[in-house]
């Protein structure tokens, strides 16, 4: 409905709480009895019913459309500020620039997402709605780091989960992607010096490689606990097998944890065989719904979309954030985040430090999804540190020996673990964790645990490969 308010209304001053009835009486043109009347919700201008109702009506609605222009006027104002206030730190060893203003930044982003994350499109039905989001790259150079932080604008999408959840997705587009680490990166050594794993003296466990993928929409943030019970009590009782609703160590602590954004802790401790079984699950609850869906939005097409675990080729793809060439490409820094990492951008075991990097806290617990209001630049969140993450690829020592040329996993024993029987079982994990020192939470850092084992330090994000036919133009 629209509302167009009349002359007398605009200028109408706005009623102040505590005034006289007598002042309101002659401020508004009425005598006392109707200021009364009207306080106790009565119509003591003989005004016909049917017009009070219209009346109320568009009332109700110039409200309503009051609050939507305030809420986005407002964020507006938000964008503005953190597109006005880009952040240089230099080349100085000190970070006190950067402490004062990156928190500023970090609340303009994450409240911008937040917001946005409330209209957001459904995956497959058209163009995602472009969120303004906050990343930053460090640069070594003489002297220390220079910290630059850069407004990216970012397609995003949903797909509705059971109980009103949903997911967050950005598309990774198609092409030829490096990955992998050079031989002078630092810690890239450490399978062997630290005896990680068997048998991994001698081999390039994160050789550099190509690798070219098919397009694929990947989940912003790792699973939240309140995603994953979603799923699991919202599917019938035969489909959920033995998942448990809320598995996990951590439990919301502070307020914001608790009324802020209840349930987006991530969900930990959770297996790669568990995590196979919810996937299983949320994807027969998707078929499902699909054809209702589509109905309401012919856009989706006849094909419902299907969550899998990403390919290690994929998952280190999207954390880098890198523009697919065919051209040699220039070598990639350890995080996306540049040279370093900082306990300001991710959630890991900050007493230990990488490259210029400086020593921080310890703080034996992961953050809700989204908190540090950082993004890569394809939007991706948590990337590094927070919890480790499962891909679908057995582990294999050598990622380019037995690899699929098109970045799909790696299936299969490594031929070369067979006197080690229980790590040629094993699964691989990406990104590193809370537990985790900076070298375990590089881009290219590879490790492995046994499909059963559900550890605090672990958790899940998994890839949508696009349905033929999905309209996803940004």
């Amino acid at each position: 409905m629209k509302f167009n308010a009349p002359d007398y209304v605009r200028s109408m001053a706005p009623y102040q709480a505590g005034k006289p009835i007598s002042e309101l009486a002659r401020e508004y043109g009425l005598n006392e009895a109707d200021i009364v009347k009207l306080a106790s919700n009565e119509n003591p201008l003989g005004m016909p019913e049917s017009a009070m109702k219209a009346m109320l009506a568009a009332a109700g609605e110039l409200e309503r459309m009051s609050e939507e222009l305030i809420a986005r006027s407002r964020q507006d104002l938000v964008e503005q500020e953190l597109r006005r206030r880009p952040s240089d730190s230099g080349t100085a060893p000190g970070w006190k620039e950067h402490d004062a203003l990156l928190p500023l930044l970090q609340g303009a982003s994450r409240g911008l997402q937040l917001a946005a994350s409330a209209d957001l499109p459904p995956l497959g039905s058209g163009p995602g709605r472009v969120v303004p989001m906050l990343t930053l790259t460090a640069h070594e150079e003489e002297g220390g780091l220079r910290i630059r932080t850069e407004v990216v604008t970012t397609a995003v999408w949903k797909l509705p989960l059971p109980s009103g959840e949903q997911l967050e997705l950005v598309v990774v587009e198609g092409g030829d992607y490096e990955i992998g680490s050079p031989s002078e990166e630092v810690s890239r050594s450490v399978y062997a010096e630290q005896h990680l794993r068997q048998k991994c003296e001698g081999v390039d466990v994160e050789a550099l490689r190509k690798v070219r993928l098919r397009s694929y929409a990947m989940v912003r943030h790792p699973i939240s606990q309140a995603q994953w019970r979603a799923v699991v009590e919202g599917v019938a009782p035969d489909q959920r097998g033995q998942l448990e609703a809320s598995p996990g160590t951590f439990r919301e602590e502070d307020c914001w944890e608790r009324y802020g954004q209840p349930g987006a802790l991530p969900v930990d401790s959770v297996s790669w065989n568990k995590c196979q079984q919810w996937l299983e699950a949320l994807n027969g609850w998707l078929a499902c719904q699909w054809p209702q869906w589509a109905e309401e939005n012919p856009g989706l097409g006849s094909q419902a979309v299907q969550l899998a675990l990403p390919s290690e080729s994929q998952w280190e793809a999207a954390c880098r954030a890198e523009e697919a060439s065919s051209a040699e490409a220039p070598e990639s820094p350890p995080f996306h985040f540049g040279a370093t990492l900082d306990a300001s951008w991710a959630r890991y075991d900050a007493t230990y430090t990488y490259g210029r990097g400086r020593r921080g806290d310890y703080r034996k617990r992961p953050v809700p999804i989204g908190f540090f209001g950082l993004v890569n630049r394809w939007g991706l969140a948590e990337m590094h540190g927070q919890l480790a993450e499962w891909c679908a690829d057995q582990w294999h020592r050598d990622p380019v020996s037995g690899a699929p040329r098109d970045g799909s996993a790696i299936e299969g024993p490594d031929p070369g673990l067979s006197e080690v029987p229980g790590e040629q079982a094993m699964k691989l994990l990406r990104g590193g964790s809370w537990i985790n020192s900076p070298p375990f939470a590089r881009a290219a850092f590879r490790y492995c645990i046994h499909p059963d084992a559900g550890a605090n330090h672990v958790g899940v994000r998994p890839c949508c490969l696009l349905p033929p036919g999905s309209l996803l133009g940004s």
